[in-house]
């Protein structure tokens, strides 16, 4: 998938996207909103990615950190285990297959929003990725 630089993401988000100036505007407006209104946002489907060449932003987040930890706990396993130290991982036999190409599969994706508004009914925050 297409990924956005961080000046384009903000490019984009000023022209065509929301801002959190856009937030600060939105809170203003509806000020009676109660703290606990839920706020949703819309599912996109990933053929707007793969064929209309929507972009997005990745950031490393738990499943990228969680991995790479588990890839250096396993290369010290190795490194114990070939030095004759005793195991930190008596359970696992193979400390290789517990390791995990780290690729931007593993980055959280987000899209720049295009707008936030009240549902009809004003007790549920819609936030739209699409316009």
């Amino acid at each position: 998938m297409k990924t956005y630089t961080k000046e384009e993401l903000k490019e984009t988000s000023i022209k065509h996207g929301m801002t959190l100036k856009n937030i600060r505007e939105f809170v203003a407006k509806y000020p009676d909103l109660p703290d606990d209104t839920p706020v949703v946002t819309e599912r996109i489907h990933d053929v707007y990615f793969e064929k209309h060449g929507w972009r997005l932003w990745l950031e490393k987040g738990y499943w990228w950190h969680s991995t790479k930890t588990m890839n250096e706990n396993m290369l010290e396993e190795i490194s114990r285990r070939e030095k004759g130290e005793e195991h930190q991982y008596p359970k696992i036999i193979s400390p290789r297959e517990y390791m995990t190409e780290i690729t931007d599969e593993l980055k959280d994706s987000f899209i720049s929003p295009n707008c936030i508004v009240p549902n009809k009914d004003k007790d549920v925050v819609l936030i739209y990725l699409h316009h």
